[in-house]
């Protein structure tokens, strides 16, 4: 397995998500609008963090790769926001804090010949101002080469 081919896999498809999404996120779901309002958007990161463990490899250090669309959920009782980019991920709204839902995973290659499965463990989206925020990431990931790896990646957002 090239570490480089599954860095690069990794750091854009758990920030930014992978495949291709389903579900309807047109209107406000669970959760209070004026919460959800300040976090719907475009964002992009303009400062981050990242490690990449791989099996026995040391850890490297990456950059997340971030530009990313969310809305408000529609028709789904424990989501109030939705991730439009790439994979949907479902997030409840709590004042301030975006959270992913339990149990969400998303699977994505760079190449043909490399398939990775993103599970996320946490994600976390903060803002107090709906201009600017902070993102945390924790995702196990398995490859179709047998690698399986851990980032954590942190990054602060500016609303587009």
């Amino acid at each position: 397995m090239r570490i480089a081919s599954i860095t690069n896999l990794v750091v854009l498809l758990s920030a930014v998500g992978c495949g291709s999404g389903g579900g309807d996120v047109q209107g406000i779901g669970a959760g209070d609008s004026a919460e959800i309002v300040k976090f719907v958007g475009a964002w992009k990161a303009v400062g981050t963090d990242g490690t990449l463990i791989c099996g026995d490899q040391p850890a490297q250090k990456v950059a997340i790769v971030l530009d990313a669309t969310f809305a408000a959920a529609v028709n789904d009782p424990n989501a109030a926001l939705v991730r439009e980019s790439g994979c949907p991920i479902r997030l409840a709204v709590d004042g301030d804090t975006a959270t992913a839902l339990p149990g969400q995973s998303c699977t994505g290659s760079e190449t043909q010949e490399l398939t990775q499965t993103f599970k996320y463990t946490s994600y976390s989206f903060i803002t107090h101002d709906g201009a600017a925020g902070d993102l945390a990431i924790e995702t196990q990931n398995s490859a179709s080469d047998g690698t399986n790896c851990t980032f954590k990646g942190t990054a602060s957002l500016q609303r587009q």
